[in-house]
């Protein structure tokens, strides 16, 4: 248990990046979730999403690695 606390402390998980942390009530801090803000291009892509899934029901995110495609795709979901 140590261990993993530590090693989730070091390096952020996506639900941490998304704003949910399981272990925050826990160990005594605030419940509320912490939400990063997402850079221009990452909002761009959240906030034209649902114009795009109107009428089709899948799609392709291309962007480069490290752009944050699972952080956009989850708050896709999100909303």
């Amino acid at each position: 248990m140590t261990l993993f606390l530590l090693l989730t402390a070091e390096f952020p998980t996506i639900l941490e990046l998304i704003g949910i942390n399981l272990f925050e009530g826990k160990l005594g801090s605030s419940c509320k979730p912490k939400v990063h803000d997402l850079y221009n291009y990452q909002q761009e892509a959240v906030d034209r999403a649902p114009s795009y899934y109107v009428d089709i029901d899948r799609g392709k995110m291309i962007m480069a690695c490290g752009t944050g495609k699972a952080l956009i795709s989850l708050r896709i979901t999100k909303r």
